[in-house]
């Protein structure tokens, strides 16, 4: 037995000339676009220090580990 009438739903579209919030095309290139790419030392040296602060991660872990394995 239902003891609430239903809830009227009224459903809007939305009008034809509403404005876009959006440019229809895309921003043409601009200055920051036309940089060089980074140089490959550059690049290397950024690697090179990824790794090694992968590695003190690592240890770091490790130690953790080796801790967490003697608590009671």
């Amino acid at each position: 037995m239902v003891t609430f009438w239903p809830v009227a739903v009224v459903s809007v579209n939305p009008e034809e000339d509403t404005l876009l919030t959006v440019p229809d095309d895309p921003p043409a290139a601009g200055p920051d676009r036309a940089l060089d790419p980074p140089p490959l030392e550059l690049l290397l040296a950024a690697g090179e220090l990824l790794l090694a602060a992968g590695e003190l991660l690592l240890v770091a872990a490790e130690a953790l580990l080796e801790v967490a394995l003697t608590i009671p």
